[in-house]
């Protein structure tokens, strides 16, 4: 137990070590790769990643004791409240897709005699109860729930406007009632899980910022057109490629490419099968196979519920790979270890560059510009 300890402590410490060696540019890479906040400085940058490698180092450890961990990522809001479950096990080269849906949290978790979610401590007290008891009762519990943080204003506002000050709540009392409820329940293998806020800048960085677009756009667009000037940061654009991306990944799944990054269950497959390759422009809310009382008929939170997941699983990925990386002489200083490293966050990038550039191609059409709908 002292010896894994202290191979834990060792593990951060070495990846420390390195990246104090490293360049700026080697660690911005290197965050990118982690799901770590970026910085303005080396000193910053090495702390945010350290901070982002504790958690993937708590989350390595459950994987490596259980054989597997599962991620359950949220995309909070009241009416469109998404989530999607993956698990990845150790002798699988692929995480596997467990579930994928979206719910209007008023219908689902308010009482009856109640027919819309106010700003009222009741409402969100019975919303968010109902809803904690939901996801660690009656699905299966994992190792991770992962909420997606909310912005606190609309992009065109200066004021906090109500629809997204509910959201705020939502996400800050989810938070809090998950992880209260593990303390309270100390000791419980059931609700033994870790809860994380996942910044949706850097999970759309890590899935977009190396999108060449700018000839698929001039292409695809008229010249003066809205659409053909908009830059990567563009919520809009943004937007299109992770719901294009995850469109990618499920044919993938299907072996209708050769581009397979994720594992199906027999049942996603059956359901998939029965409506993506009949349909070029298919959408991902008949994918999830959702009813009309899952909220708006539209794709994006399921986009982001999906690539959050995955994100934190290819963090991981990237977390375990450099590990052993920088274990190499047992955490110690070494030149070569030093260019292995360097070496590795290269080409980590020109395989996220090249892979990234598949979504480009499917840039024919963009999402509304509307922003999203919270009620």
């Amino acid at each position: 137990m002292v010896r894994r300890l202290l191979l834990e402590r060792n593990a951060l410490d070495a990846l420390d070590l390195y990246c104090r060696k490293a360049n700026a540019r080697t660690l911005k890479r290197l965050a990118l790769f982690l799901g770590a906040a970026q910085g303005t400085n080396k000193t910053i940058m090495r702390e945010n990643i350290q901070f982002q490698a504790r958690c993937l180092e708590e989350l390595r450890k459950r994987k490596q004791e259980n054989n597997v961990i599962s991620v359950l990522a949220i995309d909070a809001g009241i009416a469109n409240f998404a989530f999607a479950r993956f698990s990845w096990a150790s002798d699988q080269r692929l995480p596997l897709l467990l579930d994928w849906n979206k719910i209007q949290l008023k219908e689902k978790f308010l009482p009856e005699n109640r027919y819309s979610m106010t700003l009222s401590p009741r409402d969100t007290s019975d919303v968010v109860y109902n809803l904690t008891e939901y996801l660690t009762s009656e699905l299966p519990v994992p190792d991770m729930f992962t909420i997606e943080r909310q912005r606190a204003r609309s992009m065109s506002s200066k004021s906090i406007l109500e629809p997204i000050l509910k959201v705020n709540i939502l996400e800050q009392v989810l938070f809090s009632n998950l992880e209260n409820k593990m303390r309270f329940n100390h000791g419980s293998s059931k609700l033994n899980y870790m809860v994380e806020s996942s910044d949706p800048h850097r999970m759309t960085s890590y899935w977009c910022s190396l999108t060449p677009t700018k000839k698929a756009l001039s292409k695809n667009f008229p010249e003066d057109s809205e659409e053909s000037k908009l830059k990567i940061t563009s919520n809009r654009l943004s937007k299109s490629i992770k719901i294009n991306l995850v469109k990618r990944l499920l044919e993938g799944a299907l072996g209708l490419t050769d581009e397979k990054v994720i594992d199906l269950t027999p049942e996603w497959s059956q359901r998939l099968k029965s409506h993506i390759p009949r349909n070029p422009k298919f959408k991902l809310w008949d994918c999830a196979g959702l009813g009309p009382k899952a909220g708006a008929r539209k794709d994006d939170d399921l986009a982001d519920a999906f690539l959050h997941g995955l994100a934190w699983i290819e963090w991981l990925r990237a977390y375990e790979e450099v590990r052993e990386i920088v274990l190499k002489e047992k955490g110690k200083y070494d030149q070569d270890v030093l260019a292995d490293f360097n070496d590795y966050c290269k080409n980590k990038k020109l395989a996220l560059e090249k892979f990234q550039q598949g979504t480009t191609s499917r840039l024919t059409e963009l999402e509304p510009s509307d922003e999203d709908d919270y009620e």
